[in-house]
């Protein structure tokens, strides 16, 4: 490959890296700035001692010496975490098809040569580092307010998988309990009562007692709404009577019912959390106040 001239090394920096980043081990390339012709090969395996050990020789190197600049192929993850608590330590994360552009660049067919990833990766940073830019890291309380909507947002996901599948099984053995439940599968009310009467037969053998007192229980205490679903449910004919319809079915439902129930505490959770953060927040004030949107989507900031 033709390099180009070497640049003259910038001021305060110590040493140039590149990484190829992986789960299990990370392939590592560093430019000393007072030898940049010199190219350092080395690995390093995923694990906290090894990684603290690397980092702990590169300061005492460079110990000085400057700022040692990092360019990786990600922007999020275990290892940039790990990264970023040393000050010695500069982060530049590159966009892989950036990346894929610049080994284009060399080779139009877009194979990769002998060369790893991760030499490209530190003459990127070497030779365009000045037209890169460092990843600043948000503060601790944004950090943690975006962590938690993402396993929000997973978790609702998963509540929305299960209810729909709870509703495609009983649209095919107990479509009844979907009127009672108002098409909706996705509460606890529903997690409860296809826990308990996961078929038509069992929900009708219940006195209307018993009944009240379950849909009193999760704060349907609607007067009429109660007495229709009493009469749906006293009046209901089965869709089919064929037990290997029905037994394979309510089983299965019962499955995804009791998956759904164990999630819904831990979504509350999450929304509790977020919201905790967002009032903390600084810049909530600024989400806050735009019309229609602010509590909806002000902690997705």
């Amino acid at each position: 490959m033709q390099e180009s001239t070497s640049p003259a090394p910038a001021e305060g920096v110590a040493a140039y890296i590149g990484i190829d980043w992986a789960d299990q081990k990370h392939d590592v390339v560093l430019r000393s700035a007072s030898e940049p012709a010199k190219v350092e090969h080395s690995r390093i395996v995923h694990e906290p001692d090894a990684l603290m050990e690397w980092l702990g020789e590169l300061q005492q190197r460079f110990a000085g010496k400057g700022k040692v600049l990092v360019a990786l192929e990600q922007s999020r993850g275990a290892l940039i975490y790990h990264l970023m608590g040393y000050e010695f330590v500069e982060l530049y994360p590159i966009n892989p098809a950036q990346l894929a552009s610049y080994r284009e660049t060399f080779s139009p067919s877009g194979a990769k040569d002998n060369r790893p990833d991760a030499e490209l990766i530190c003459e990127l940073l070497y030779y365009h580092g000045d037209r890169l830019k460092a990843w600043k890291p948000d503060d601790e309380l944004t950090r943690k307010l975006a962590f938690f909507n993402e396993g929000r947002r997973k978790a609702v996901d998963q509540r929305t998988q299960l209810a729909n599948e709870i509703k495609s099984q009983l649209k095919v053995y107990f479509p009844l309990a979907l009127q009672v439940l108002d098409n909706n599968s996705s509460t606890a009310l529903a997690a409860d009562l296809l826990l308990q009467w996961p078929a038509l037969d069992s929900l009708q053998k219940q006195s209307a007692h018993k009944l009240r007192k379950f849909f009193y229980g999760h704060n349907c205490r609607n007067e009429q709404k109660l007495l229709e679903r009493l009469e749906l449910i006293k009046t209901a004919k089965p869709l089919t009577r064929d037990p290997a319809v029905i037994e394979p079915a309510a089983l299965r439902v019962q499955l995804l019912a009791h998956q759904l129930k164990s999630l819904l505490p831990y979504i509350a959770r999450y929304e509790k959390q977020i919201a905790e953060l967002f009032d903390a927040h600084p810049d909530s004030f600024l989400f806050r106040d735009l019309p229609g949107a602010g509590t909806a989507l002000g902690p997705d900031f």
